[in-house]
């Protein structure tokens, strides 16, 4: 199974502590937050990964060089100019072979891995994305009953319960409906899924840790070790 990570992002929010450091590689401890991620994943047989770069890609690359230290694979797709993650992942789509894993690079979702890996491995559900419950509502409308995402929407609705965790397993397929140009992949893709009934959810178990800003960066600074243990021997971290 591929894993594909969003790496390619400013971190403008993140200012000025990303002026010289792409987001990836913010540590968390002594590990860069995309460190965690790879072993996270590769903990559960995740061994080729294709990393989408832009900003900074030079220091990605030589820090993880082609993942061999980490007992993974590891290829790049570097885009030249901002895409957006849906030009990102078009870009990078002539790499992806088979049915992948898509991860934001500033999160970790909290989910019950074991179980989420046991259903995609199922071969069920071709489209799962993780969701957890939003603070002042949602962008996401799904049908508990059926467990059936319903609809996407980039601003968030009060009448949504759920966002996106961060992390979504596809059919390789779905690479076929990305349009070239610039535009964020949960708008373009997610929604189309969703009308033909194609996309299904996983609820994770609390609020997923990220980065993207100082308040996240701060809480995965306290949680995160507690979280990937269960996952990641204590020795490594």
């Amino acid at each position: 199974m591929i894993a594909v990570i969003f790496a390619g992002g400013l971190g403008e929010r993140l200012r000025p502590l990303t002026k010289a450091t792409p987001k990836p590689l913010i540590p968390i401890k002594n590990r860069p937050f995309l460190w965690y991620q790879i072993r996270l994943l590769s903990s559960f047989g995740v061994k080729k990964f294709i990393i989408l770069t832009g900003y900074l890609s030079n220091l990605i690359e030589d820090y993880f060089e082609d993942g061999k230290k980490l007992g993974v694979e590891i290829i790049y797709s570097k885009e030249e100019s901002p895409l957006g993650t849906g030009g990102a992942l078009k870009l990078a789509s002539p790499l992806i072979k088979e049915n992948f894993l898509l991860l934001n690079g500033d999160d970790i979702p909290i989910i019950d891995y074991a179980l989420f890996f046991a259903i995609v491995k199922s071969g069920q559900f071709p489209n799962i994305i993780t969701v957890h419950k939003g603070g002042k509502g949602g962008n996401l409308k799904v049908d508990k009953r059926t467990g059936y995402v319903l609809f996407y929407s980039k601003v968030r609705n009060e009448s949504f319960n759920y966002v996106h965790s961060g992390l979504s397993f596809f059919n390789k397929d779905v690479l076929a409906l990305l349009p070239n140009g610039k535009y964020d992949v949960e708008e373009k893709l997610f929604n189309k899924l969703a009308k033909k009934k194609k996309l299904v959810y996983f609820e994770a178990l609390g609020r997923t840790l990220s980065i993207g800003t100082y308040p996240r960066l701060r809480r995965s600074r306290f949680l995160l070790e507690r979280f990937i243990i269960s996952y990641i021997d204590n020795k490594e971290i």
